[in-house]
């Protein structure tokens, strides 16, 4: 029986990681905020609100100038009930250090769903 639940949980982390992974390739390529929507979670959706035209193109630009500056080396999930982090493991591409991010997710629904994420410079100023 526990094989059974570590089997479930293992999917569960790699439905996780799966989301994330198909949400930073849409980021790439998306033209409108509208082909995100699917990733985020509701509350992301709602903070967004109504935005210019003006403000989508420049959120799309940011997003992918950001995407082109990580190269993710590693992932790896913690699940707690509808709530998962995700650890992240990478390179800045422009400076070639490590970057560590954390990744949060919601599960709505059924579906896992993004709800922010944060990366850090592993740069050690002395």
């Amino acid at each position: 029986m526990s094989l059974l639940i570590a089997v479930i949980a293992f999917a569960e982390d790699d439905e996780t990681i799966k989301l994330y992974n198909s949400y930073v390739e849409a980021t790439k390529k998306a033209k409108s905020i509208n082909e995100l929507k699917p990733y985020l979670s509701q509350n992301y959706i709602n903070q967004m609100g109504e935005i210019t035209k003006e403000d989508e193109a420049l959120f799309l630009k940011i997003i992918k100038e950001e995407r082109k500056k990580i190269k993710i080396t590693a992932i790896s999930s913690k699940i707690n009930g509808d709530t998962a982090i995700l650890t992240v493991d990478g390179v800045d591409t422009t400076s070639n250090e490590p970057i560590d991010g954390i990744v949060f997710l919601v599960k709505e629904n059924g579906k896992w769903k993004f709800v922010q994420e944060e990366f850090i410079s592993d740069v050690v100023i002395e």
